[in-house]
């Protein structure tokens, strides 16, 4: 496919989309394209965002421990564990007009808050992923 005027949908795709457009949800089925490649830019950007942000953490550690700096492991997985949600949530919620950055603070500020309140109810980690993972 050379034409990007040449694009051809599954079945289960275009009904989809056809949908949404009968809903009211788009107006077209450029729209509804749009939307999707703009969802798809995000998540690939919050991905390499993700990325490189592991390889950052990753030489910090590998210098601290060069220095002899020891990290709790448990601790440090609460708080990649965290970060992963975080991501996880950003994708879902983010609207598209929010720069990455303001929507990846809003959430941290959100989930600061929830994580709070679940330690305050006696919901651990765990537990947490415990949950998250059920439908996997």
């Amino acid at each position: 496919m050379n034409n990007l005027q040449e694009i051809t949908l599954k079945p289960e795709l275009r009904e989809f989309i056809t949908n949404k457009i009968a809903q009211g949800k788009y107006q077209t089925l450029n729209e509804a394209i749009n939307k999707g490649l703009e969802l798809l830019k995000f998540q690939e950007e919050i991905y390499q965002g993700r990325f490189e942000d592991l390889q950052r953490e990753i030489m910090l550690g590998v210098e601290a421990s060069e220095r002899g700096e020891v990290i709790d492991s448990k601790l440090l997985f609460s708080q990649l564990e965290k970060e992963k949600i975080l991501t996880r949530i950003a994708f879902f919620l983010k609207p598209i007009t929010l720069d990455k950055q303001t929507a990846i603070d809003q959430l941290r500020q959100t989930m600061d808050e929830i994580s709070r309140k679940a330690i305050e109810r006696g919901l651990t980690p765990e537990i947490l992923e415990e949950i998250l993972n059920e439908d996997e």
